[in-house]
């Protein structure tokens, strides 16, 4: 073969495996049909009021307080997160420092881990959950990374991480921890990045200001939503090229403090606290990183007071939590469709003071 005709192949051969080694073909997620939705209320701090509902799709009936009702005691003081894995559902409970793992179905708990001991007599302070190959991983205020077998329901091992640790993400077999930290040195800009296997720290990543939600797609993009000061210095969405973990972007224009995705696209949202008329959740097209429009709703729905977002994996509805006010004691949850009209909502009652996560029961 002459041999410019050979390296002219070989240079097309490259190319072409390049461009299909980097080209990312994207389904949307497959899930089963949800029967029902878990939502998770908050409470007052010190109040020991945080609860759990229950939305029957079928029925589109509500049945509330339905932890107390399982279990014949309060879920505790500040539920922060919650989360299904399997068979069980696992819920964070801040302010009591403890984690409750519980039957999905039955709502009857299977244990109840106490996060208070000789090391941290104070607790823990627990915040969020994540899952990956059997095990539940916890972040903490206090430095530590909690490691749950979901099979023996045990802590197995508690990682040294930096303080004031808040979202978690896992993917690529790496741990991807916000870090906006705890008073006085509140206010960071850290996104620590954890070997899965070893759980050592492999690299920090400056991203905005007070870093919390982390979330990944699927084209190779890591989102943390970092919400500022609420006065001087903006929130923004900073995103992360996970196959190089390098800071692709920090966004001061996509202001945010929530998130949740579906497939190509991400709803966001901003809680002003100063003026609650003027928020909007802004839909941002994730595979090409721009945003789409501004306000997704199209229907002419009042959502009052934003406090919790997500998306069904089956259907890319979009489920919003709406906690009406800064002081209310009740809440109400609004399906939207993609198209940004209301599909149906229910209210909670008087006990659910700041819901903010839903959890599908599949």
């Amino acid at each position: 073969m002459n041999k410019k005709i050979y390296l002219l192949a070989v240079a097309i051969t490259t190319l072409l495996y390049a461009c299909k080694k980097n080209d990312v073909t994207v389904q949307p997620p497959k899930a089963d049909s949800a029967t029902g939705l878990y939502i998770l209320t908050e409470g007052s701090f010190n109040s020991n009021n945080a609860n759990l509902s229950f939305y029957n799709v079928k029925t589109q009936q509500v049945n509330t307080n339905i932890f107390k009702t399982a279990n014949n005691r309060d879920l505790g003081d500040v539920a922060n997160d919650l989360g299904i894995y399997g068979s069980k559902m696992y819920i964070v409970v801040n302010n009591s420092n403890s984690i409750e793992i519980l039957d999905a179905h039955t709502v009857k708990s299977i244990k109840h881990i106490d996060l208070k001991d000789a090391s941290f007599p104070d607790g823990y302070q627990p915040r969020r959950i994540a899952f990956a190959n059997g095990k539940a991983y916890v972040t903490t205020y206090v430095g530590k990374l909690l490691v749950i077998d979901t099979a023996s329901n045990a802590i197995i091992q508690y990682a040294d991480t930096r303080v004031g640790c808040e979202g978690i993400a896992i993917t690529n077999n790496k741990a991807y921890i916000s870090v906006p930290g705890v008073y006085p040195n509140t206010g960071q800009t850290i996104l620590s990045i954890l070997d899965l296997g070893t759980l050592q720290e492999l690299k920090t990543i400056t991203v905005g200001s007070n870093p919390g939600p982390v979330l990944a797609d699927q084209y190779h993009h890591l989102y943390v939503v970092c919400a500022g000061d609420y006065a001087t210095i903006p929130s923004s969405l900073s995103t992360i090229n996970l196959q190089n973990d390098q800071l692709q972007s920090n966004d001061t224009t996509v202001q945010a403090d929530n998130m949740a995705i579906y497939y190509n696209k991400a709803y966001l949202y901003k809680t002003t606290y100063l003026d609650d008329s003027k928020q909007n959740i802004i839909t941002y097209d994730v595979e090409h990183a721009k945003v789409i429009n501004r306000n997704f709703i199209t229907d002419g729905t009042a959502i009052h007071f934003y406090y919790g977002i997500t998306t069904d994996e089956a259907t890319g509805d979009v489920y919003v939590i709406d906690a009406l006010s800064f002081t209310s004691s009740s809440a109400k949850v609004t399906c939207f469709d993609a198209n940004g009209k209301t599909k149906f909502s229910f209210e909670l009652p008087d006990y659910a003071s700041f819901a903010s996560k839903i959890a599908f029961l599949r």
